[in-house]
């Protein structure tokens, strides 16, 4: 399961997002398990085990994380539910700059932007889907990205190189 954050029209995967900040400087820790949660922890989310399934072999047992542990700030976390064929998925994102880490995401939207209204985005005949590399300057690096919509109006854009 991909998890995605909403930036204006852009929905862009948690990781990418991640190594973008930290391609920025910025402290950041990301969390990621997929398997069954056994609650919410103190302090940073953690792994507590695992088990096997059939379906999707090997699990973990994990716990989620406080809004708060010392200096690092909950800035970005999705939780969903599992359920006897599923697992639960959790994403979690911390820093301890939150204001210069919602100032990148800004930043990042009009980055975008930018690259999506400059890339030639051709519909692809097979799907009826919109599709375009584009690249956006970040952290003095080009980075290529891949834009798809059906609707030009909530695009998908996801990480190709740097």
């Amino acid at each position: 399961m991909v998890i995605l954050m909403k930036l204006g029209r852009f929905h862009i995967n948690s990781l990418f997002v991640y190594r973008l900040m930290k391609a920025a400087g910025l402290p950041i820790k990301y969390f990621r398990f997929s398997g069954d949660c056994k609650g919410r922890a103190d302090g940073f989310p953690y792994k507590d085990g695992t088990y096997n399934t059939v379906a999707n072999g090997e699990l973990d047992e994990f716990y989620r994380g406080a809004l708060t542990v010392g200096q690092w700030k909950l800035v970005y976390e999705s939780y969903s539910p599992g359920d006897a064929a599923t697992p639960d998925y959790y994403y979690a994102i911390y820093t301890t700059n939150p204001n210069r880490y919602y100032h990148l995401l800004n930043e990042l939207e009009w980055a975008l932007e930018k690259a999506y209204n400059l890339t030639d985005v051709k519909q692809n005949e097979d799907w009826g889907l919109y599709e375009g590399e584009g690249f956006i300057e970040w952290a003095g690096e080009r980075i290529c990205v891949l834009f798809r919509t059906f609707d030009r109006f909530d695009v998908n854009v996801e990480y190709v190189y740097v």
